[in-house]
Protein backbone atom coordinates (compact mmCIF):
# COMPACT_ATOMS: atom_id res chain seq x y z
CA UNK A 1 0.00 0.00 0.00
CA UNK A 2 1.19 3.67 -0.39
CA UNK A 3 1.89 6.31 2.18
CA UNK A 4 -1.82 6.66 2.19
CA UNK A 5 -2.63 4.45 4.91
CA UNK A 6 -3.56 6.44 7.70
CA UNK A 7 -5.87 7.66 5.25
CA UNK A 8 -7.50 4.76 5.03
CA UNK A 9 -7.44 3.10 8.31
CA UNK A 10 -9.61 6.82 9.26
CA UNK A 11 -11.85 5.98 6.00
CA UNK A 12 -12.45 2.75 7.85
CA UNK A 13 -12.95 3.52 11.34
CA UNK A 14 -15.55 6.82 10.55
CA UNK A 15 -17.56 4.48 7.97
CA UNK A 16 -16.49 1.45 9.38
CA UNK A 17 -15.96 -2.01 7.43
CA UNK A 18 -18.36 -3.52 5.27
CA UNK A 19 -19.77 -0.25 4.38
CA UNK A 20 -21.17 0.49 0.90
CA UNK A 21 -21.23 3.60 1.53
CA UNK A 22 -17.22 4.53 1.63
CA UNK A 23 -17.09 2.94 -1.85
CA UNK A 24 -19.47 5.20 -3.24
CA UNK A 25 -18.37 8.11 -1.58
CA UNK A 26 -14.79 7.52 -2.84
CA UNK A 27 -16.24 7.00 -6.30
CA UNK A 28 -18.13 10.10 -6.17
CA UNK A 29 -14.55 12.01 -5.22
CA UNK A 30 -12.58 10.36 -8.61
CA UNK A 31 -11.48 7.44 -6.09
CA UNK A 32 -9.19 10.26 -4.18
CA UNK A 33 -8.86 9.01 -0.91
CA UNK A 34 -8.26 12.16 0.65
CA UNK A 35 -10.56 13.95 -1.33
CA UNK A 36 -13.15 11.21 -0.08
CA UNK A 37 -11.71 11.83 3.73
CA UNK A 38 -12.08 15.71 3.56
CA UNK A 39 -15.50 15.11 1.87
CA UNK A 40 -16.88 13.33 5.04
CA UNK A 41 -15.14 15.13 7.51
CA UNK A 42 -16.26 18.66 6.70
CA UNK A 43 -19.84 16.97 6.16
CA UNK A 44 -20.07 17.74 2.49
CA UNK A 45 -21.69 14.21 1.83
CA UNK A 46 -25.27 12.75 3.45
CA UNK A 47 -24.29 10.70 6.82
CA UNK A 48 -25.69 9.41 9.99
CA UNK A 49 -25.30 11.11 13.27
CA UNK A 50 -22.88 7.81 14.39
CA UNK A 51 -20.97 8.76 11.42
CA UNK A 52 -20.83 12.54 11.63
CA UNK A 53 -19.32 11.98 15.35
CA UNK A 54 -16.99 9.26 14.56
CA UNK A 55 -15.52 12.08 12.05
CA UNK A 56 -15.11 14.76 14.80
CA UNK A 57 -13.93 12.44 17.05
CA UNK A 58 -11.63 9.52 15.29
CA UNK A 59 -8.07 11.17 15.52
CA UNK A 60 -4.85 10.50 14.75
CA UNK A 61 -4.18 8.08 17.97
CA UNK A 62 -6.55 5.83 17.23
CA UNK A 63 -5.31 5.83 13.76
CA UNK A 64 -1.48 5.11 14.44
CA UNK A 65 -2.56 2.32 17.07
CA UNK A 66 -4.35 0.12 14.35
CA UNK A 67 -1.07 1.19 11.83
CA UNK A 68 0.78 0.36 15.07
CA UNK A 69 -0.72 -3.34 15.39
CA UNK A 70 -0.47 -4.37 11.47
CA UNK A 71 3.11 -3.51 11.46
CA UNK A 72 3.97 -5.33 14.65
CA UNK A 73 2.04 -8.41 13.68
CA UNK A 74 2.94 -8.55 9.91
CA UNK A 75 -0.32 -7.59 8.90
CA UNK A 76 -0.71 -6.32 5.17
CA UNK A 77 -3.00 -3.39 4.63
CA UNK A 78 -4.61 -3.22 1.34
CA UNK A 79 -6.80 -0.80 -0.26
CA UNK A 80 -9.30 -1.24 -3.10
CA UNK A 81 -7.01 0.88 -5.17
CA UNK A 82 -4.00 -1.35 -4.42
CA UNK A 83 -2.86 -3.72 -7.51
CA UNK A 84 -2.98 -6.63 -4.25
CA UNK A 85 -6.53 -6.23 -4.02
CA UNK A 86 -8.27 -9.51 -5.58
CA UNK A 87 -9.87 -7.89 -8.73
CA UNK A 88 -12.89 -10.24 -8.88
CA UNK A 89 -14.15 -8.52 -5.62
CA UNK A 90 -14.27 -5.34 -7.27
CA UNK A 91 -17.03 -7.31 -9.22
CA UNK A 92 -19.52 -7.85 -6.81
CA UNK A 93 -22.13 -5.10 -5.30
CA UNK A 94 -20.75 -4.41 -2.44
CA UNK A 95 -16.91 -5.05 -2.43
CA UNK A 96 -14.78 -4.28 1.39
CA UNK A 97 -12.76 -1.10 0.84
CA UNK A 98 -9.92 -2.14 2.58
CA UNK A 99 -8.66 -5.77 3.36
CA UNK A 100 -6.45 -6.99 6.21
CA UNK A 101 -4.17 -9.90 5.00
CA UNK A 102 -1.32 -12.33 6.11
CA UNK A 103 0.77 -14.52 3.74
CA UNK A 104 1.26 -14.53 0.50
CA UNK A 105 -1.23 -11.94 -1.35
CA UNK A 106 -0.59 -12.96 -4.64
CA UNK A 107 -2.84 -16.23 -4.51
CA UNK A 108 -6.26 -13.19 -4.39
CA UNK A 109 -5.75 -12.74 -8.57
CA UNK A 110 -5.16 -16.35 -8.69
CA UNK A 111 -6.30 -17.26 -12.58
CA UNK A 112 -8.59 -19.88 -10.89
CA UNK A 113 -10.07 -19.71 -7.51
CA UNK A 114 -13.16 -22.07 -6.13
CA UNK A 115 -14.76 -21.46 -2.76
CA UNK A 116 -15.85 -24.46 -0.93
CA UNK A 117 -18.19 -24.40 1.86
CA UNK A 118 -20.76 -26.46 4.12
CA UNK A 119 -21.96 -27.67 7.05
CA UNK A 120 -19.81 -27.46 9.87
CA UNK A 121 -20.90 -30.52 11.56
CA UNK A 122 -20.24 -31.98 8.41
CA UNK A 123 -20.80 -35.57 7.72
CA UNK A 124 -17.74 -38.12 6.77
CA UNK A 125 -19.54 -38.36 3.47
CA UNK A 126 -19.04 -34.65 3.89
CA UNK A 127 -16.34 -34.98 4.54
CA UNK A 128 -14.92 -37.60 1.17
CA UNK A 129 -16.78 -35.69 -1.29
CA UNK A 130 -14.88 -32.48 0.01
CA UNK A 131 -11.17 -34.09 0.01
CA UNK A 132 -12.19 -35.94 -3.56
CA UNK A 133 -13.01 -32.54 -4.89
CA UNK A 134 -10.63 -29.74 -3.72
CA UNK A 135 -7.64 -32.06 -3.46
CA UNK A 136 -7.01 -32.61 -7.26
CA UNK A 137 -8.11 -29.00 -7.70
CA UNK A 138 -5.33 -27.84 -5.47
CA UNK A 139 -2.92 -30.10 -7.11
CA UNK A 140 -3.93 -28.48 -10.47
CA UNK A 141 -2.87 -25.01 -9.26
CA UNK A 142 -6.23 -23.72 -8.47
CA UNK A 143 -6.83 -21.64 -5.40
CA UNK A 144 -9.12 -23.43 -2.56
CA UNK A 145 -11.05 -20.50 -1.01
CA UNK A 146 -13.24 -21.12 2.36
CA UNK A 147 -14.18 -19.48 5.69
CA UNK A 148 -11.74 -21.29 8.31
CA UNK A 149 -14.94 -23.19 10.21
CA UNK A 150 -14.99 -26.04 11.45
CA UNK A 151 -16.48 -29.06 9.42
CA UNK A 152 -16.88 -28.24 5.83
CA UNK A 153 -14.13 -25.27 5.65
CA UNK A 154 -11.65 -27.05 7.61
CA UNK A 155 -11.70 -29.96 5.52
CA UNK A 156 -11.64 -28.04 1.96
CA UNK A 157 -8.34 -25.72 3.48
CA UNK A 158 -6.68 -29.06 4.71
CA UNK A 159 -7.71 -30.60 1.59
CA UNK A 160 -5.69 -28.01 -0.11
CA UNK A 161 -2.35 -28.05 2.00
CA UNK A 162 -2.11 -32.01 1.72
CA UNK A 163 -1.23 -31.70 -2.06
CA UNK A 164 0.83 -28.75 -1.39
CA UNK A 165 -1.70 -26.64 -2.97
CA UNK A 166 -2.90 -22.90 -2.06
CA UNK A 167 -5.63 -22.09 0.09
CA UNK A 168 -7.16 -18.46 1.19
CA UNK A 169 -9.12 -18.95 4.48
CA UNK A 170 -11.87 -15.69 4.50
CA UNK A 171 -12.61 -14.50 8.18
CA UNK A 172 -15.57 -13.30 10.23
CA UNK A 173 -13.34 -11.85 12.40
CA UNK A 174 -9.84 -10.10 12.92
CA UNK A 175 -7.44 -11.42 11.02
CA UNK A 176 -5.20 -11.07 14.76
CA UNK A 177 -8.37 -13.32 16.68
CA UNK A 178 -8.26 -16.54 16.63
CA UNK A 179 -11.63 -18.14 15.79
CA UNK A 180 -12.32 -20.89 16.07
CA UNK A 181 -9.88 -21.57 18.96
CA UNK A 182 -8.82 -24.81 17.60
CA UNK A 183 -8.14 -23.85 14.28
CA UNK A 184 -5.08 -21.28 14.98
CA UNK A 185 -2.83 -24.00 14.11
CA UNK A 186 -4.38 -24.47 10.55
CA UNK A 187 -4.09 -20.25 10.14
CA UNK A 188 -0.21 -20.93 10.54
CA UNK A 189 -0.07 -23.81 8.18
CA UNK A 190 -2.06 -21.47 5.17
CA UNK A 191 0.39 -18.37 5.65
CA UNK A 192 3.57 -20.32 5.86
CA UNK A 193 2.70 -22.59 2.86
CA UNK A 194 2.26 -20.22 0.48
CA UNK A 195 -1.79 -19.59 1.22
CA UNK A 196 -3.19 -16.05 2.46
CA UNK A 197 -5.98 -15.19 5.16
CA UNK A 198 -7.63 -12.04 4.78
CA UNK A 199 -10.41 -10.21 6.77
CA UNK A 200 -12.40 -6.94 5.85
CA UNK A 201 -12.62 -6.36 10.24
CA UNK A 202 -10.06 -4.40 11.91
CA UNK A 203 -6.93 -6.63 13.54
CA UNK A 204 -8.82 -6.90 17.04
CA UNK A 205 -12.47 -7.43 15.97
CA UNK A 206 -14.19 -10.06 17.91
CA UNK A 207 -17.17 -12.12 16.27
CA UNK A 208 -20.40 -10.43 16.05
CA UNK A 209 -23.78 -11.59 14.90
CA UNK A 210 -24.22 -11.20 11.11
CA UNK A 211 -20.35 -10.87 10.88
CA UNK A 212 -20.37 -14.21 9.13
CA UNK A 213 -23.26 -13.54 6.63
CA UNK A 214 -21.61 -10.49 5.77
CA UNK A 215 -17.97 -12.71 5.30
CA UNK A 216 -19.64 -15.15 3.48
CA UNK A 217 -20.37 -12.75 0.33
CA UNK A 218 -16.51 -12.13 0.51
CA UNK A 219 -16.27 -16.20 0.07
CA UNK A 220 -18.13 -16.13 -3.02
CA UNK A 221 -17.30 -13.00 -4.39
CA UNK A 222 -12.87 -14.02 -4.30
CA UNK A 223 -14.31 -17.46 -6.81
CA UNK A 224 -14.99 -18.09 -10.26
CA UNK A 225 -17.37 -21.08 -8.39
CA UNK A 226 -18.60 -21.98 -4.97
CA UNK A 227 -19.14 -25.86 -4.12
CA UNK A 228 -21.95 -26.43 -2.14
CA UNK A 229 -20.66 -29.69 -0.37
CA UNK A 230 -23.57 -30.42 2.66
CA UNK A 231 -26.16 -27.85 3.77
CA UNK A 232 -29.18 -28.14 5.97
CA UNK A 233 -32.04 -25.91 4.98
CA UNK A 234 -30.89 -23.63 7.69
CA UNK A 235 -27.12 -23.71 6.88
CA UNK A 236 -24.97 -20.43 6.64
CA UNK A 237 -23.66 -22.01 3.10
CA UNK A 238 -27.14 -21.73 1.43
CA UNK A 239 -26.32 -17.67 2.29
CA UNK A 240 -22.95 -18.29 0.88
CA UNK A 241 -24.85 -19.71 -2.47
CA UNK A 242 -27.16 -16.79 -2.57
CA UNK A 243 -24.69 -14.19 -2.78
CA UNK A 244 -23.02 -16.68 -5.36
CA UNK A 245 -26.13 -16.60 -7.40
CA UNK A 246 -26.35 -12.83 -7.13
CA UNK A 247 -22.86 -12.46 -8.17
CA UNK A 248 -23.22 -14.03 -11.03
CA UNK A 249 -20.98 -17.10 -9.90
CA UNK A 250 -21.56 -20.71 -10.73
CA UNK A 251 -23.08 -22.55 -7.93
CA UNK A 252 -21.80 -26.23 -7.72
CA UNK A 253 -23.88 -28.74 -5.22
CA UNK A 254 -22.79 -32.12 -4.68
CA UNK A 255 -26.31 -34.58 -4.75
CA UNK A 256 -26.99 -35.92 -1.56
CA UNK A 257 -26.91 -39.68 -0.91
CA UNK A 258 -30.00 -39.58 0.86
CA UNK A 259 -33.11 -37.78 0.28
CA UNK A 260 -34.82 -38.00 4.04
CA UNK A 261 -32.06 -36.48 5.70
CA UNK A 262 -33.08 -32.89 7.03
CA UNK A 263 -29.46 -31.68 7.39
CA UNK A 264 -28.94 -32.54 3.27
CA UNK A 265 -32.33 -30.66 2.36
CA UNK A 266 -30.96 -27.31 1.31
CA UNK A 267 -28.36 -29.12 -1.14
CA UNK A 268 -31.37 -30.49 -2.81
CA UNK A 269 -32.97 -26.91 -2.85
CA UNK A 270 -29.85 -25.51 -4.70
CA UNK A 271 -29.74 -28.29 -7.17
CA UNK A 272 -33.74 -27.43 -8.04
CA UNK A 273 -32.59 -23.51 -7.89
CA UNK A 274 -30.16 -24.24 -10.44
CA UNK A 275 -26.83 -25.10 -8.94
CA UNK A 276 -24.72 -27.94 -11.06
CA UNK A 277 -24.51 -31.17 -10.18
CA UNK A 278 -20.95 -32.45 -9.11
CA UNK A 279 -20.02 -36.00 -8.80
CA UNK A 280 -16.30 -35.50 -8.69
CA UNK A 281 -13.60 -32.57 -9.81
CA UNK A 282 -13.71 -33.35 -13.24
CA UNK A 283 -17.31 -31.74 -13.20
CA UNK A 284 -15.45 -28.19 -12.29
CA UNK A 285 -12.32 -29.01 -14.35
CA UNK A 286 -15.13 -29.22 -17.13
CA UNK A 287 -16.72 -26.36 -16.46
CA UNK A 288 -13.99 -23.82 -16.78
CA UNK A 289 -11.64 -25.04 -19.61
CA UNK A 290 -12.33 -25.64 -23.39
CA UNK A 291 -11.69 -29.28 -23.71
CA UNK A 292 -12.22 -31.35 -26.82
CA UNK A 293 -14.37 -34.59 -26.72
CA UNK A 294 -10.86 -36.89 -26.11
CA UNK A 295 -9.75 -35.19 -23.36
CA UNK A 296 -12.97 -34.56 -21.63
CA UNK A 297 -13.19 -38.37 -21.52
CA UNK A 298 -9.94 -38.72 -20.75
CA UNK A 299 -10.19 -36.36 -17.28
CA UNK A 300 -13.39 -38.70 -16.12
CA UNK A 301 -11.63 -41.86 -17.08
CA UNK A 302 -8.91 -40.68 -14.85
CA UNK A 303 -11.30 -39.64 -12.22
CA UNK A 304 -13.31 -42.65 -11.82
CA UNK A 305 -10.09 -44.96 -11.95
CA UNK A 306 -9.15 -42.48 -8.57
CA UNK A 307 -12.87 -43.19 -7.38
CA UNK A 308 -12.28 -46.51 -7.01
CA UNK A 309 -8.74 -47.33 -6.73
CA UNK A 310 -8.15 -44.38 -4.09
CA UNK A 311 -11.38 -43.06 -2.53
CA UNK A 312 -12.72 -46.61 -1.73
CA UNK A 313 -9.95 -47.62 -0.37
CA UNK A 314 -10.14 -47.20 3.70
CA UNK A 315 -6.40 -46.88 4.85
CA UNK A 316 -6.62 -43.69 7.17
CA UNK A 317 -3.43 -42.59 5.37
CA UNK A 318 -4.79 -42.20 1.98
CA UNK A 319 -7.80 -40.24 3.10
CA UNK A 320 -8.43 -37.18 5.98
CA UNK A 321 -4.93 -37.11 7.37
CA UNK A 322 -3.76 -33.81 7.08
CA UNK A 323 -5.67 -33.09 9.91
CA UNK A 324 -4.99 -35.40 11.96
CA UNK A 325 -1.17 -34.73 11.54
CA UNK A 326 -1.93 -30.57 11.65
CA UNK A 327 -2.70 -31.39 15.00
CA UNK A 328 -0.58 -34.34 16.18
CA UNK A 329 2.97 -33.24 14.61
CA UNK A 330 5.54 -30.17 14.97
CA UNK A 331 4.69 -28.11 12.53
CA UNK A 332 8.47 -28.11 10.96
CA UNK A 333 7.60 -31.51 9.78
CA UNK A 334 4.68 -30.44 7.72
CA UNK A 335 5.65 -30.08 4.07
CA UNK A 336 6.42 -26.33 3.15
CA UNK A 337 6.28 -23.82 0.54
CA UNK A 338 8.95 -21.21 0.24
CA UNK A 339 8.12 -18.30 -0.07
CA UNK A 340 10.13 -15.84 1.51
CA UNK A 341 7.80 -14.57 4.43
CA UNK A 342 8.27 -15.29 7.75
CA UNK A 343 5.28 -14.99 9.32
CA UNK A 344 4.56 -13.94 13.14
CA UNK A 345 1.19 -13.01 12.97
CA UNK A 346 0.05 -16.78 14.33
CA UNK A 347 2.34 -17.53 16.98
CA UNK A 348 2.79 -20.42 18.45
CA UNK A 349 1.25 -20.97 22.40
CA UNK A 350 5.16 -21.01 23.74
CA UNK A 351 5.30 -17.58 22.01
CA UNK A 352 5.33 -15.32 25.05
CA UNK A 353 4.08 -12.63 22.77
CA UNK A 354 0.76 -14.72 22.26
CA UNK A 355 0.72 -15.67 26.04
CA UNK A 356 0.74 -11.75 26.87
CA UNK A 357 -1.89 -11.31 23.82
CA UNK A 358 -4.06 -13.81 25.77
CA UNK A 359 -3.65 -12.56 29.40
CA UNK A 360 -4.47 -9.19 28.26
CA UNK A 361 -7.63 -10.87 26.75
CA UNK A 362 -8.54 -12.27 29.52
CA UNK A 363 -7.52 -9.55 32.09
CA UNK A 364 -10.12 -8.17 34.78
CA UNK A 365 -11.21 -4.66 34.33
CA UNK A 366 -10.06 -3.81 37.57
CA UNK A 367 -6.59 -2.15 36.06
CA UNK A 368 -8.85 0.01 34.10
CA UNK A 369 -9.54 3.62 35.20
CA UNK A 370 -12.42 4.12 37.36
CA UNK A 371 -14.56 5.78 34.54
CA UNK A 372 -13.71 3.38 32.28
CA UNK A 373 -15.13 0.50 34.76
CA UNK A 374 -18.12 2.51 34.67
CA UNK A 375 -18.66 2.18 30.99
CA UNK A 376 -17.81 -1.64 31.14
CA UNK A 377 -20.44 -2.17 34.01
CA UNK A 378 -22.64 -0.16 32.27
CA UNK A 379 -22.60 -2.56 29.33
CA UNK A 380 -22.53 -5.48 30.80
CA UNK A 381 -26.13 -4.72 31.63
CA UNK A 382 -27.49 -4.20 28.01
CA UNK A 383 -25.82 -2.66 24.53
CA UNK A 384 -26.28 1.27 24.66
CA UNK A 385 -25.49 3.92 22.46
CA UNK A 386 -23.27 6.72 23.28
CA UNK A 387 -25.58 9.37 24.31
CA UNK A 388 -27.14 6.28 27.01
CA UNK A 389 -23.41 5.74 28.02
CA UNK A 390 -22.95 9.69 28.25
CA UNK A 391 -26.13 9.94 30.66
CA UNK A 392 -25.20 6.73 33.21
CA UNK A 393 -21.47 7.45 33.49
CA UNK A 394 -22.74 11.60 33.93
CA UNK A 395 -19.08 12.50 31.29
CA UNK A 396 -19.54 14.64 28.65
CA UNK A 397 -19.35 14.14 24.95
CA UNK A 398 -15.90 14.78 24.31
CA UNK A 399 -14.56 12.97 27.04
CA UNK A 400 -16.75 9.38 26.37
CA UNK A 401 -16.19 9.56 22.97
CA UNK A 402 -12.09 9.39 23.52
CA UNK A 403 -12.57 6.51 26.37
CA UNK A 404 -14.90 4.62 23.83
CA UNK A 405 -12.11 4.66 21.25
CA UNK A 406 -9.76 3.88 23.93
CA UNK A 407 -11.52 0.55 24.86
CA UNK A 408 -12.72 -0.05 21.73
CA UNK A 409 -9.06 -0.41 20.12
CA UNK A 410 -7.64 -2.24 23.51
CA UNK A 411 -9.92 -5.05 22.77
CA UNK A 412 -12.74 -4.12 25.46
CA UNK A 413 -16.08 -3.42 23.68
CA UNK A 414 -17.05 -3.13 20.30
CA UNK A 415 -19.40 -1.21 17.99
CA UNK A 416 -21.85 -2.87 16.20
CA UNK A 417 -23.63 -1.04 12.69
CA UNK A 418 -26.35 -0.31 15.03
CA UNK A 419 -24.48 2.06 17.04
CA UNK A 420 -24.65 0.12 19.83
CA UNK A 421 -21.26 -0.38 21.66
CA UNK A 422 -21.61 -4.35 23.05
CA UNK A 423 -18.82 -5.72 25.65
CA UNK A 424 -16.35 -8.54 23.72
Amino acid sequence: MSDDRELWIWLTLVMQPHSKKARDILKECGNDVLEACRTIRDGKTELTDIEKRRAREIRSYAVNEVLRICAKNNVKIISCLDSDYPQMLNEIPDPPTVLFAAGDTSCLNAPLSISCVGARKVSEYGKEVIDKVCRPLASMGIVIVSGMAVGSDTAAHCAALSVGGKTVGVLGCGILVNYPAENAQLKREIVSNGGCIISELLPLTRTSRGSFSIRNRMISGLSRGVLIAEAGIKSGALITAAHAFEQGRDVFCVPTGDIFRAELAGTTDLIRAGAKPVFGYADIIDSYFDLDENERKRLFAEEREKLFSVYNNHDPKNRFSYLDRLRSRESADLPRRETGYKPNIFPSSENPERAEKSAQAQRDISELPENKRKIIELLKDAPADTDTLIAGARADYSEMTQMLMELEIAGYITLSPDGFYRIK
